[in-house]
């Protein structure tokens, strides 16, 4: 899907850039209208959140304001860049169902779609044939058996990619709530090895934090500074890897 390109006037919010002016809010719902051709959509939303000026999300559900009856409930995900003086924004919008790669999302949100979208459960078997196939997809030989052994894959469980996005939104909060525990001078080791352009590999680090700007330091030279990319997992605490020296800046 391609993006898209819009001005963003002062003063609006994310939800009625996209979705048009607002009526109402009754019970959580928040309803907006927003001229489309000859009509009109009205969209209903039940929980949005932007994070980080990149990524919006929204629980909601729409309909022509002609039609009788409403969409069903959706988790909708758009991508924001923003450029220009003139408050110009370029988004791509998604659903979950979609496997956005935007895994920000916020508890309230994740919390709301789980109750207005629910996702049964799998049993154990199939849970079972699930992993012994995805055994099977990686061992694949050609294109064409790797794509039937999906079908099979999503046969068994039609929400695997909405059900992954929502887990990887999950672990992303766990690793924030992880990270906010990390103090200044704490020595912190990731699960798999960092190499950088230099050639030289690490793992362990000593945090530096001030204000909200979070460094990695090299443990032996601390002199030498990295800010963690995207490329980096979690890094693993544990209590008894503090860093003796001194504390410096906010704790």
């Amino acid at each position: 899907m391609s993006s898209i390109s819009g001005s963003f006037e002062r003063g609006l919010t994310m939800a009625e850039f996209f979705y048009g002016t607002k009526l109402s809010e009754q019970g959580g719902i928040q309803t907006y209208h927003k001229p489309w051709y000859d009509s009109a959509i009205i969209t209903e939303v039940a929980a949005c959140a932007l994070v980080e000026r990149r990524a919006f999300y929204a629980v909601m559900r729409w309909k022509n304001e002609k039609d009788a009856d409403f969409g069903e409930w959706q988790v909708a995900v758009y991508r924001l860049s923003w450029g220009g003086a003139g408050g110009t924004i370029t988004y791509k919008d998604q659903v979950e169902s979609m496997g956005p790669c935007e895994t920000t999302c916020t508890a309230h949100v994740l919390d709301v779609a789980d109750r207005l979208i629910p996702h049964p459960p799998l049993s154990d078997e199939v849970r079972a044939e699930i992993a012994r196939l995805r055994e099977e997809e990686r061992s694949g030989q050609t294109y064409a058996e790797r794509e039937a052994i999906r079908k099979r894959i999503h046969a068994l469980d039609p929400l695997q990619t909405a059900r992954q996005w929502r887990e990887a939104c999950r672990a992303h909060l766990a690793q924030r709530q992880q990270t906010r525990t990390i103090r200044h001078g704490d020595r912190v080791r990731f699960p798999q090895p960092v190499r950088f352009g230099s050639g030289e590999t690490l793992d362990t680090f000593i945090v530096s934090k001030q204000g909200n700007t979070v460094r990695f330091l090299h443990p032996d030279h601390p002199e030498r500074h990295y800010r963690k990319g995207a490329g980096w997992n979690a890094p693993v605490f544990k209590p008894g890897m503090q860093n003796p020296g001194p504390r410096r800046g906010r704790c």
